[in-house]
């Protein structure tokens, strides 16, 4: 009897319509069924969409945070730019709260640790930019050199952020000149860390609309037009590394929905 014709006998036996007709119908099949639908095949999937709708409301109020936070120093630099405010102290309390319930919440939510680590690049950069918008005594103030100084550890940290704003033209002897190691800076971690950056003497920097003048940036006295025009490259820097980020957190899965 060749494979053919057995399997014809198999089809006729246990494949006709009627039989399966029958088995379908059979009550107890039915509730079996029913009861792996029900029990399983249901809940999994309303798990999932829960889990989904869950994961995307955290994603959301993150997002928001983190939006919030960014837009929040950002118009505060901007204010500060054409007003000196007495609010520094308490604006800056606030964002330094915000960013670390940012970044306590990125560490929770997400098992890889880039997405942090983009954070901490965001926020010192937007850190940055608001503690360069300082007043600057005259040359002949006691505190002169120590505001001056204040602002190279922001400049170094927005050049590492965003190298392709153009070459570091800040000459690495004014921080000799003015006796910067004699200073702690916020956002460096030592004199080394800023000093890397800065060539041996001051470069020209062309006048394009895409290139920053650091040097500009830091002798905030010397011309307001070249400060003004490159606290704007790095602002829409900032805002654009602010909705790549947010991206970012949108396409990431959160660790406990994996």
């Amino acid at each position: 009897m060749n494979i053919k014709f057995k399997f014809m006998l198999f089809k006729e036996k246990y494949l006709t319509n009627d039989r399966i007709k029958k088995v379908i119908s059979n009550p107890m099949i039915l509730l079996v069924v029913g009861a792996i639908i029900s029990s399983l095949i249901i809940p999994y999937y309303t798990r999932q969409w829960q889990d989904h709708q869950k994961e995307l409301e955290l994603k959301t109020n993150l997002s928001d945070e983190i939006n919030k936070a960014i837009s929040d120093i950002l118009v505060s630099a901007d204010y500060r730019i054409s007003a000196p405010s007495n609010d520094t102290v308490a604006i800056l309390k606030n964002w330094d709260i915000a960013k670390t319930t940012i970044s306590s919440k990125i560490k929770a939510y997400f098992s890889d640790i880039h997405i942090g680590q983009n954070w901490d690049n965001l926020s010192s950069a937007a850190s940055g930019l608001y503690r360069i918008v300082t007043y600057l005594p005259p040359k002949n103030n006691t505190y002169y050199d120590y505001f001056f100084c204040g602002r190279l550890g922001p400049l170094g940290k927005m050049y590492e952020s965003y190298p392709q704003s153009g070459p570091m033209n800040v000459a690495s002897t004014e921080i000799s000149l003015h006796k910067c190691n004699r200073y702690s800076y916020v956002g460096i971690e030592n004199l080394e860390a800023v000093e890397k950056y800065f060539p041996t003497s001051n470069k020209s920097v062309p006048v394009r609309n895409e290139i920053v003048d650091w040097n500009a940036l830091l002798h905030i006295d010397n011309s307001a037009k070249d400060f003004n025009r490159s606290f704007n490259i790095l602002e829409k820097h900032i805002q654009d590394h602010t909705n790549k980020f947010l991206d970012t957190v949108f396409k990431s899965s959160i660790t406990v929905f994996q």
